[in-house]
């Protein structure tokens, strides 16, 4: 299981979800939101149509910067990461912040959407350099250059599509593992400056991008946050047994 949680993120593909940041609309959130510790600010948001184009981005991001919620040019995304003092959580509190906040904000702003998407990052526990190139084996295949001279990098991505039902509702949704060697550095107060070389892990898991009918709202983020938490466990645990932790 995860060791070191990067990132949770959840988004709501819907039509209409780029808001400009006007004093009428962040009163109204700013209401939404009471208690929350989400404070308005802006992005500069560049938009592609048949020339390029730059606005400004409607955000709130928390005082201490690990939750942001950005109103994008095609979805409203949630994302809590890790900061300086912690990692990002465990799913379950991010699950209940998610729908706390979606609650207020869809009764705020109706808007029915179309797609909604659950992502987790995370880092396993750390490994000697032989468990490193063991775990590469337990993935990848390799050429026979890379077999004489082992990668200190490597990732690899799997998709597939199932069919899953949540709520009320019946769909198919896109399931991603992306599994890759990884270097960085904790940031935290306590362990400033210590690098890492570990087997980093994204699953990603949405609902089709081909049915664009606007079906979802408040009352669906709860069942599909639940069903892509339990797939995404599920894919965790297994890649977990497959590096023997």
């Amino acid at each position: 299981m995860f060791d070191y949680i990067m990132s949770h993120q959840f988004a709501y593909y819907a039509s209409g979800t780029h808001l400009d940041p006007e004093p009428k609309i962040i009163s109204e959130l700013l209401n939404a939101f009471s208690g929350k510790d989400l404070i308005p600010t802006t992005v500069t948001a560049f938009l592609v149509d048949t020339t390029v184009k730059s606005k400004s981005e409607l955000h709130f991001v928390s005082s201490n910067g690990d939750l942001r919620l950005a109103f994008e040019a095609k979805r409203i995304m949630l994302r809590r990461q890790c900061t300086s003092e912690r990692d990002a959580g465990n799913s379950e509190d991010f699950s209940r912040e998610t729908c706390d906040l979606f609650s207020s904000l869809l009764e705020t702003l109706p808007i029915p959407g179309h797609r909604l998407a659950y992502v987790v990052n995370g880092l396993f526990p750390e490994f000697s350099e032989d468990q490193l190139l063991h775990a590469r084996q337990e993935f990848l295949n390799d050429l026979d250059f890379y077999k004489d001279f082992p990668p200190s990098r490597w990732e690899t991505k799997t998709v597939t599509r199932v069919d899953r039902t949540f709520g009320q509702k019946s769909e198919k949704m896109n399931v991603l593992t992306d599994i890759n060697r990884s270097q960085g550095e904790f940031l935290g107060a306590a362990e400033h400056g210590l690098q890492f070389d570990r087997i980093q892990s994204e699953i990603d898991i949405n609902t089709t991008q081909h049915n664009e009918i606007a079906r979802f709202g408040t009352t669906d983020v709860e069942p599909f946050l639940n069903e892509a938490m339990t797939l995404a466990t599920e894919l965790e645990t297994q890649v977990g047994r497959l590096l023997n932790v």
